[in-house]
């Protein structure tokens, strides 16, 4: 049973607005840059994850991810908990991580970065930023009953 507490809505709106700023990012180089998609998927990953910790500011005892996560690696916790407390938002916040992981690390040999161009094309990453992102920040909305919507002050 999950425990809701007063939104800390400094905390809430700061998130919020570091989650459009990375989206927005995001955009940018899809639309202007497509040569930096990783970074565009990079950005989105960022995105999801200032969203999830917006939603966390309203759940009791849990707070930020990074005072609260223990001995566990941040993002591990954060998607652990999006398991728990948002389960129809994991696939999503998932596909992001792994994303955003693969273009980040899985690179070193020419090969391996040119397969990588070429599974995260242009299409794939739009897929990701403008279809999973947009899909997570409605399912957050569902599961933690806050709106993560721009025009909030």
């Amino acid at each position: 049973h999950r425990h809701f507490s007063e939104v800390n809505v400094s905390d809430f709106l700061s998130h919020l607005q570091q989650s459009f700023h990375n989206e927005d990012c995001a955009h940018f180089l899809l639309d202007r840059q497509a040569i930096y998609r990783d970074w565009a998927i990079t950005a989105a990953f960022y995105a999801e994850v200032h969203l999830a910790e917006a939603c966390f500011t309203g759940v009791t005892g849990l707070g930020h991810t990074e005072t609260r996560r223990g001995k566990s690696e941040a993002h591990a916790f954060r998607e652990e908990t999006i398991l728990l407390l948002a389960r129809d938002a994991y696939k999503n916040y998932r596909k992001l991580r792994v994303a955003s992981q693969n273009v980040r690390y899985l690179t070193g040999e020419a090969s391996d970065t040119d397969r990588l161009a070429r599974f995260y094309d242009t299409n794939v990453a739009g897929k990701l930023v403008r279809g999973n992102l947009v899909d997570l920040r409605n399912e957050l909305q569902a599961a933690f009953g806050v709106d993560l919507s721009r025009g909030q002050s």
